[in-house]
């Protein structure tokens, strides 16, 4: 019963990063996983068959990055709502992130409870930046 789950989509290079939230966040009663990607071209090909609600996406990823991924989901699918996973900070970084159109901005120095609050936020406010970033 996906109807009334949050669905996410993930993209990770790193899979030991990806299984982990997947594992993570398949407990959780409100989110569904319809798709995992170690690419941005795969995660645009997937999205154009099932597109989520939320996607959260690595930054930097082989064949398309991160950033790269975002731009055309905002321009082709703006329902989805970009979640970015870095291990990059800056105020000017993720300004530049949210410019192309992502919604949230997760390091990956994170708690995993913060990526559920994330995903929170972002499903039900549209967006979600903490005022202090770690």
């Amino acid at each position: 019963m996906s109807a009334n789950k949050i669905k996410i989509m993930i993209a990770d290079d790193h899979l030991a990063v990806m299984q982990s939230i997947i594992s993570r966040l398949n407990e959780e009663d409100n989110i569904i996983v319809i798709g995992q990607a170690t690419n941005g071209k795969q995660l645009i090909e997937q999205i154009v068959n099932e597109e989520p609600d939320i996607a959260i996406i690595d930054l930097e990823m082989p064949i398309m990055t991160g950033a790269e991924a975002v731009k055309i989901i905002a321009t082709n699918h703006p329902k989805v709502k970009p979640i970015m996973l870095s291990g990059y900070y800056s105020e000017y970084f993720i300004s530049e992130l949210v410019k192309i159109g992502a919604c949230a901005y997760v390091s990956k120095n994170f708690d995993i409870d913060e990526v559920i609050l994330t995903i929170n936020k972002v499903f039900t406010e549209g967006y979600y930046f903490k005022n202090k970033f770690n």
